[in-house]
């Protein structure tokens, strides 16, 4: 039984074989596990934390590839679908050597997309404490209708819900839509986590306690912001905290937000079970939030590919006593 269940997208990375190569000039490359949310549910995995994807895959080779590394990751893929109506979604990825990414998705439609509210059963999400989503499956129909669905049932069986809006513009049909519904995904949920320029995007604001301040009026009881290897800041509206990153030699930064997001929920859950909520905790609980946050990831930026990039537990406090201690 999942404590945390994420719901959105798992997709191939197909990540070039080369650096610093343009993806029209790339003529190789590895087949990868990967999608935010997927990335997520193997990162709580990871650190021990029993976790459940509901998503869509194609009926073909690549859908059997990544249910059967979701599997064995440890992931409960009980929530998982095969469809016939459209072939598994791939995501070809190039890097630069500081690891940062160029992306191109081959989704029109992707199996992704394909995912109903007819297909989403209920008792999966009621099992759980959390529910995690992304804004990929709010990108097209039915999925979008799939999400919305899970969001009334989380919020039937009174799960916290926590939402990434990873933002891609190339898989929206035009940026007004893309904010239109990220902003309902908002309104629907207790925990927001985005980067600098997503906070940007939805807000107009630079200023990431001026931003986070209009992020929490449309809803949500906290807004953590992470800016890459500088580090992240939390906002309750009561509190705001920041918190510098650990430096470490970066290969590949995909996944990093999403190894960043799984070590925020386990924390989460920790504090959960000893019956109090993120929002309600004081500055030093939220600084070590931070810390431990910051820490995963910076580690999964330190291998290719994100499904063996994400640490675990030992491996976290390993860095943060090398670099705190």
């Amino acid at each position: 039984m999942a404590k945390v269940v994420c719901m959105g997208e798992v997709v191939v990375d197909m990540f070039s074989t080369q650096v610093e190569v343009p993806l029209e000039k790339v003529n190789s490359y590895i087949a990868v596990p990967g999608g935010g949310c997927a990335n997520v549910a193997v990162g709580l995995s990871r650190l021990e934390i029993k976790s459940g994807f509901i998503g869509m895959v194609g009926k073909d080779h690549f859908g059997k590839f990544l249910a059967n590394a979701l599997a064995e990751n440890g992931v409960d893929v009980r929530g998982l679908k095969f469809t016939e109506k459209a072939r598994t979604t791939l995501v070809f990825v190039s890097n630069t050597k500081t690891g940062e990414r160029e992306f191109e998705f081959f989704r029109h439609p992707g199996a992704d997309m394909m995912l109903s509210p007819e297909d989403i059963e209920e008792h999966l999400i009621a099992e759980a404490e959390i529910f995690h989503f992304g804004s990929i499956s709010m990108s097209g129909e039915p999925s979008f209708y799939a999400t919305l669905k899970c969001l009334e049932y989380s919020r039937r069986h009174n799960l916290v819900i926590s939402f990434d809006p990873n933002l891609r513009p190339h898989v929206w049909k035009d940026l007004r839509q893309a904010k239109e519904r990220i902003k309902e995904g908002l309104k629907k949920s207790q925990l927001v986590r985005m980067n600098i320029s997503e906070l940007e995007f939805l807000t107009g604001e630079n200023d990431v306690e001026k931003g986070s301040n209009k992020i929490l009026k449309l809803g949500p009881k906290t807004v953590i912001v992470t800016d890459g290897e500088r580090g992240s800041y939390l906002s309750t509206g009561k509190l705001f905290r920041f918190v510098k990153a650990p430096k470490v030699q970066a290969v590949d930064t995909t996944g990093c937000g999403d190894g960043f997001t799984a070590a925020i929920l386990s924390r989460m859950l920790y504090w959960k079970e000893k019956g109090r909520f993120i929002w309600e905790l004081n500055a030093d609980e939220i600084d070590e939030i931070l810390m431990f946050a910051n820490t995963a990831g910076a580690l999964t930026a330190t291998k290719k590919g994100v499904f063996p990039a994400l640490p675990t537990y030992n491996q976290i406090q390993q860095l943060l006593r090398n670099t705190f201690l």
